[in-house]
């Protein structure tokens, strides 16, 4: 009977401990939910690519994509999957 009272007790602990860090993260700092001009910012000054060729987000949006290279002589072509 004393194992259930443990149990009960660290199930009650672990929630509140859940309930109060999810109400710490939406009602004290809720930066990471909202979609703002900041964020947007922040987007632009992303760097993507590698440290001699650097890329931002806006030049990654407007690349095209680029098809699939050649498979080496030899391997099989990928069945068709549209058909």
């Amino acid at each position: 009977m004393e194992w259930k009272l443990v149990a009960l007790s660290v199930g009650i602990l672990l929630f509140l401990i859940v309930l109060s860090a999810v109400v710490w993260l939406v009602v004290k700092h809720p930066i990471n939910l909202l979609f703002s001009e900041a964020s947007y910012v922040q987007f632009t000054a992303l760097v993507f690519g590698e440290k001699g060729h650097p890329i931002t987000g806006p030049q990654l949006e407007g690349m095209r994509p680029q098809d699939p290279p050649n498979p080496p002589v030899g391997q099989l072509e990928a069945p068709n999957q549209t058909e």
